[in-house]
């Protein structure tokens, strides 16, 4: 074997036993630290008590359903009210000027007046 395979195989076999030792104390303080856990008045996996949050739940509810008074009603409309004279100034929305009269505009249905003397 040559001599870089030894060294090579021996740093591997030391990693590899820290690995373990790690490996081993971090097991063994996961499992006390499940062991504390399962000491402890409630088991793991109980439900919570939702009585507190009862109150409150309806509470909550009891608002939902109560209709409250828009406070932006009224600013809305006058929202709306101000838009509208802004926009009825443009010109799209005025009547267009009646042009002047002129004298063929006395013959627009085709028909002529004859005056004899």
């Amino acid at each position: 074997m040559n001599l870089m395979n030894s060294d090579f195989f021996i740093s591997f076999g030391v990693l590899l036993l820290l690995y373990c030792l790690v490996r081993i104390s971090f097991s063994d303080f996961a499992g006390a630290r499940r062991e504390r856990q399962l000491d402890q008045d409630e088991p793991p996996g109980s439900p919570i008590d939702a009585a507190p949050l009862q109150d409150r739940l309806s509470e909550l509810r009891q608002d939902y359903r109560t209709p409250q008074p828009s406070q932006l009603a009224h600013k809305k409309s006058q929202m709306i009210a101000e838009r509208r004279e802004v926009v009825s100034r443009n010109g799209y929305f005025q009547a267009p000027p009646q042009p002047p009269a002129t004298e063929s505009d006395d013959h627009q249905d085709g028909s002529l007046a004859c005056f004899a003397f």
